[in-house]
This record gives structure tokens, sequence and C-alpha cells, in this order.
């Protein structure tokens, strides 16, 4: 799985790094980025952090697509 997000979307409200801080961080400009790979191990925090993100900014898809 890959994630994504969507900087035109992203408003900055950094839910995805409390909920998944191996897998997000937020830029110089306050917009969440991506810093690690989805794994088996971290899965279900990818999957919470899209679902929680309010400005559904994150997206998640299978490696190629």
């Amino acid at each position: 799985m890959k994630l994504h997000v969507d900087e035109n979307k992203c408003a900055g409200h950094a839910l995805c790094t409390v909920i998944a801080p191996d897998l997000f961080e937020m830029d110089d400009l306050g917009k969440a980025q991506v810093i690690g790979e989805v794994t088996d191990a971290n899965r279900l925090d990818a999957e919470d952090a899209m679902r929680e993100c309010p400005a559904v900014a994150i997206l998640m898809a299978e490696d190629g697509a």
C-alpha cells in the first residue's frame, strides 16, 4: 500500500502525525507529508489516519496504482 497526501486539501490539522507518527510529519508550510512506508505493523494506523483526516486529504492505494 502507498500513502499520498493531497496538499491542496490538507488543512494542517496534524491528526495524522498523532495517529501515525512513523508515517507522517508536517512540512514547513504546515502541510502533512508521508515519511514512511505502509507495513503490516502500521497498516491500521495508516487506515485510521486516512479515516480521521478532517480534510479527507489522505489517500491509500495499492502499490503501482
